[in-house]
């Protein structure tokens, strides 16, 4: 609806959340794809950092205790990640699907009124029962 035009229909790309939602399952496939790289390059980085703490400790006289990454187990781990970005994609998901919806029943294409109408009835009936 812009420039006045009632019944032209926004595209789907003219929202951010669908642009939101294609950048966050972008990234987050190549977290999935790239997290063998990124784990062995962190286990890199953490032996080293490691391996300057345990030379202080041999100089100053204690004897080093921690153990040394490995890709399998490092400090810093990527879930986290993974766990947020998956959240960032439910909620731009949800926010694409919404205003889609919305845009939808705007344009006059209503059934999504005819459906949550037909299904409201159905689960009350079936509340009454139980």
């Amino acid at each position: 609806m812009t420039n006045g035009e009632p019944n032209k229909r926004e595209s789907i790309v003219d929202s951010p959340w669908y642009w939101a939602y294609l950048f966050i399952a972008a990234a987050l496939a190549i977290l999935f794809v790239a997290q063998g790289r990124i784990r062995s390059r962190q286990a890199q980085i953490e032996t080293k950092y490691q391996g300057r703490q345990r030379a202080v400790r041999t100089l100053s006289g204690q004897q080093p205790d921690t153990p040394l990454s490995t890709p399998s187990n490092t400090l810093v781990q990527l879930w986290p990640l993974f766990v947020t970005l998956t959240v960032l994609l439910c909620v731009t998901g949800y926010g694409l699907s919404r205003r889609w919806r919305i845009s939808r029943v705007q344009q006059g294409g209503g059934q999504v009124d005819r459906v949550q109408q037909s299904a409201a009835p159905s689960l009350e009936s079936s509340g009454r029962e139980s």
